[in-house]
């Protein structure tokens, strides 16, 4: 497996995705990256164009796995109802977070897993959408 990580320097990262049915959403988890302990807090934000929706319990970045270095999914709970054939913005977020290049957090991009098609042209692995898993609820 290879990572490309998006790093967290102290703009949001955010991936868009479009809904192809109702969904009602009770967790997200971006496949996350940890280098060494870097201090503060997370937390998932999800917009509809510049409208915020929903926002995620915030999670500390000192209880992401217990090693010098972490890279898998995180759970972000989060309550929200996605519309069929709309755009979504999924925005990672932090608080009291720095980047260093010897301490920090990234998002890794789907290059091995492919979750979900690009609802763009990709124009190279470095380009594949930001790697996330959505948790919803079923309606019936």
């Amino acid at each position: 497996m290879k990572l490309i990580v998006h790093e967290l320097t102290g703009d949001d990262l955010e991936q868009v995705l479009r809904s192809d049915r109702r969904t009602i959403v009770e967790a997200v988890r971006p496949h996350l990256y940890r280098h060494n302990f870097a201090a503060g807090s997370l937390q998932m934000q999800i917009y509809d164009g510049v409208t915020l929706i929903a926002e995620s319990n915030v999670v500390a970045i000192s209880t992401i796995g217990t090693e010098n270095y972490f890279h898998g999914y995180v759970t972000f709970l989060i309550n929200a109802v996605l519309d069929k054939d709309t755009d979504y913005t999924f925005k990672l977020t932090s608080s009291g977070y720095t980047f260093d290049e010897g301490s920090y957090i990234g998002w890794c991009n789907g290059y091995d897993l492919g979750h979900y098609e690009a609802t763009y042209a990709v124009v190279g692995k470095l380009t594949e959408p930001l790697d996330l898993e959505i948790w919803s609820r079923s309606a019936r």
